[in-house]
């Protein structure tokens, strides 16, 4: 509302000084014709900008909360890749000992920390 007053009364006053301030024996018709489209674009801008300050007024923005699933990262130590499977001979044990091969674990998304190979698999629920 406060904007609509400001933009009247410049337009007003633009509007009217065109009119009072030249008399007609001093003024020639370039004169008065560029007065009056210098007021006509100066009350074009003014109306333009109380539009586009009601326009910014009249939005309304609502937004809506996206909830994330949930999901646990679970560990898995069944399934182990055969690939991976390799043995070799103990003389502490006096024979063949199978074990995985840590860097092909490692590669195929296995991890190793204190106990058997784990691997995390994500479950959402």
């Amino acid at each position: 509302m406060k904007t609509k007053l400001i933009a009247m009364v410049t337009a007003a006053a633009i509007a009217s000084a065109g009119l009072v301030g030249a008399s007609p024996a001093k003024a020639g018709p370039n004169d008065q014709l560029a007065r009056f489209l210098v007021g006509a674009v100066a009350l074009g801008i003014l109306v333009d900008s109380v539009n586009r300050a009601n326009a910014r007024e009249r939005v309304v923005v609502t937004r809506r909360v996206v909830i994330q699933p949930r999901r646990q990262v679970v560990r898995v130590y069944r399934g182990k890749p055969r690939q991976c499977l390799a043995q070799r001979w103990s003389p502490r044990y006096a024979g063949w000992v199978s074990f995985y091969r840590p860097n092909c674990m490692r590669r195929l998304g296995w991890h190793r920390d204190v106990g058997p190979w784990y691997k995390r698999v994500v479950v959402w629920r």
